[in-house]
């Protein structure tokens, strides 16, 4: 991933799979101050021409590539529009795991990140990743994919604003949350009075 000053950032992915896959989905996860652009595919160096069939569940989006040839080698390519000095870049990914051949090994996953803009007060939020002796440059090998890249970047390099408030919601954990935080308060409420009516019966 490549981020430039200006608040665009460029993401190339390469999958190598160890088993040829025909009809693939892929899926990222979306955010109000992350704008993606259109989406370039090959397989096997073939270049894909139609428009993957797009669906929307909470706060994932899923693009379905059907009618392909098997492929073990996918890339993908797009822009992606960001807004604000935290900007959150999201990473395509297969919706569902993808088996591997007898004796193959699992997922083995490398990020790059890469910043053009203005040197210094620029730090990677998530996921962790070690910066190089090149400034501006952050590399990891990671168990899995990530959901999405988090940077920090200097308010005189973000591009407009985004606030908390337009940064939408987190499928429903928000709300989840709340109700845990209410049912302890509730059950340990009702546990405090019935040990102080048990204590006061044995006193």
């Amino acid at each position: 991933m490549t981020l430039t000053g200006d608040g665009h950032a460029a993401v190339a992915q390469d999958y190598a799979l160890t088993g040829a896959v025909s009809d693939v989905t892929f899926e990222f996860l979306t955010d109000a101050c992350a704008e993606i652009g259109r989406i370039a595919t090959t397989a096997d160096d073939h270049s894909i021409a139609i428009d993957p069939a797009e669906k929307r569940n909470g706060p994932w989006t899923s693009l379905q590539f059907t009618g392909i040839s098997a492929a073990r080698r996918w890339r993908l390519s797009y822009d992606v529009t960001t807004r604000g000095t935290v900007a959150a870049v999201p990473i395509l990914m297969p919706a569902g795991p993808l088996d591997t051949e007898p004796g193959g090994r699992g997922a083995h996953v490398s990020v790059d990140v890469r910043w053009t803009g203005p040197s210094g007060g620029v730090s990677i939020l998530m996921p962790r990743l070690v910066p190089q002796s090149t400034p501006n440059a952050w590399e990891a090998t990671l168990l899995a994919m990530p959901s999405m890249i988090r940077v920090r970047v200097p308010s005189t390099a973000a591009a407009g604003s985004c606030g908390p408030d337009e940064t939408g919601n987190a499928g429903g954990l928000e709300w989840r949350f709340a109700v845990f935080v209410l049912t302890m308060a509730v059950w340990m409420t009702a546990y405090l009075a019935w040990f102080g009516r048990q204590w006061a019966a044995r006193s």
